[in-house]
């Protein structure tokens, strides 16, 4: 087996193949990093440009971020390599086991709808366990027994070389155009996201987001195709089958079939009332919610038991993560809404915002986001793309250029101080949602938010030094 790759899935397989006895293989485009693994594993680097050295490679498993267009794969292809992922082993070391598998991908909201199905169902009792693209990756997951679940968070770019994999339950949020780049075209990239739905059965779950176009069209396709069941969701209009969000409410709609076996739509339940649980304000969490209230009552869990879930929910880092507030200025951590549909969902939910973006743009349509901007009161663009954002906002927008993310956050305090002190009624809110990615400045997003968190608590302790120990915020 060649290990293609030596991030933390390369090395997570390096290691559990060891453990299963395999013989081992490795390669990376960094040499240094391959001179690392080498000795650390003890093991010979692998010359993937020597065609006579591929005889000894029955098997490749890639790195998720290896293009698909690199050498390595017409390499393989010329040798008739198998091409696995760490998600087909993964389900090979447990099959016969009787656990579960739910998949969640799309392009916004995976994360935090995978941890949130993983946190329901071990609030139920349901032992669950969540990875792959978030947290552990997919080999370095304990092994599950009988009716325990694995939730995976599964990008475009690991399942485009899932080859067996199967999901009892899989679940779409949602299309729009991200990763092009590496996938070349819009149907390559849509392409990779429907092998989550690849070898499902009967009784298996199909779950799809229909708020966008382009997974919308998904879940016609297998609608036509009926190959598993089918439920749907969406916070902007109605669904025959499944969960949507209305009048900020989640209600519930299950077809039934009438006396001549023909599918009917049921009547709306209202199952859920957001104003009893504001810290899982907006339509993006409305959405995350249904998806995950579907997988979970697929697995059984009744809906006062995913009610108290989500009641203990707290969400994660950097995915509009609230750090709290001064007097009327609220802070808002959405450091992982690096492109244009993430960050429209975040300009859609606060009121009165001081909108910190920039970073390292990405081909997108930025300016989509100028119908997105009744809820700012001024922008605060920095780093690389900072003049980018700049000129095509400054036009709508109070607007202003700064170097880094910190001189854009004291920037922002500044103007948000004086107007709460012009209007004390106002609620205002300063948010850090960069629709761009943050290579230029940082390591990655997670580097770029927690830098926003301390600038935040460095501020609430300066405060609270300066007003004599009194404490003038509240969470």
């Amino acid at each position: 087996m060649l290990v293609a790759g030596l991030g933390l899935s390369g090395c997570a397989a390096i290691e559990a193949l060891l453990d299963s006895g395999a013989n081992v293989k490795l390669w990376d485009d960094n040499p240094e990093i391959l001179k690392q693994a080498s000795r650390r594993y003890a093991l010979q680097p692998f010359d993937i440009h020597i065609l006579a050295q591929w005889h000894k490679i029955d098997a490749l498993l890639p790195a998720p971020g290896i293009k698909p267009n690199h050498i390595i794969f017409s390499r393989a292809n010329i040798a008739d390599c198998q091409i696995l992922s760490d998600i087909d082993l993964l389900q090979q070391a447990v099959e016969g086991r009787g656990c579960r598998f739910i998949g969640v991908t799309g392009t916004n909201g995976k994360s935090t709808t995978t941890a949130l199905i993983a946190h329901i169902l071990n609030h139920a009792g349901k032992k669950a366990v969540a990875g792959a693209n978030i947290g552990d990756a997919a080999l370095n997951l304990p092994i599950l027994d009988k009716d325990e679940t694995y939730v995976l968070e599964l990008s475009s770019y690991q399942l485009h070389h899932c080859r067996h994999s199967h999901f009892d339950v899989a679940v779409l949020l949602n299309i729009t155009p991200d990763h092009l780049e590496y996938h070349g075209t819009m149907d390559d990239y849509i392409n990779a996201k429907l092998k989550i739905f690849a070898r499902q059965k009967r009784d298996d779950l199909a779950i799809v987001g229909i708020s966008t176009e382009a997974s919308h069209a998904v879940a016609g396709a297998l609608y036509d195709d009926k190959q598993q069941e089918l439920q749907m969701f969406s916070g902007i209009i109605r669904v025959a089958n499944g969960i949507y969000w209305e009048d900020n409410c989640l209600w519930r709609i299950i077809e039934r079939l009438d006396a001549q076996g023909n599918e009917v739509a049921g009547n709306p339940e209202k199952i859920l009332d957001f104003r009893d649980y504001p810290h899982l304000s907006g339509r993006h969490y409305a959405e995350n919610i249904a998806a995950a209230w579907l997988s979970c009552a697929h697995q059984g869990i009744g809906d006062e038991q995913i009610i108290a879930g989500l009641a203990t929910f707290n969400g994660l880092k950097h995915r509009q993560e609230y750090l709290g507030n001064i007097g009327n200025i609220h802070f808002v951590n959405d450091s992982k809404a690096t492109n244009v549909e993430a960050t429209q969902m975040a300009l859609a939910i606060y009121p009165n915002i001081y909108w910190l973006a920039g970073g390292q743009v990405k081909n997108e349509p930025h300016r989509q986001l100028q119908g997105f901007l009744s809820n700012v009161k001024a922008g605060y663009f920095y780093g690389s793309g900072g003049k980018h954002f700049h000129d095509i906002f400054a036009s709508h927008i109070d607007a202003k250029q700064c170097d880094t993310l910190h001189q854009a956050f004291q920037l922002a305090w500044q103007q948000a101080q004086i107007d709460c002190a012009n209007d004390q009624n106002m609620q205002t809110t300063i948010l850090l949602a960069p629709a761009a990615a943050s290579f230029d400045q940082f390591s990655n997003f997670a580097e770029r938010g927690f830098l926003f968190a301390n600038l935040v608590e460095q501020l609430k302790q300066s405060i609270e030094k300066t007003s004599g120990g009194q404490d003038e915020e509240s969470a």
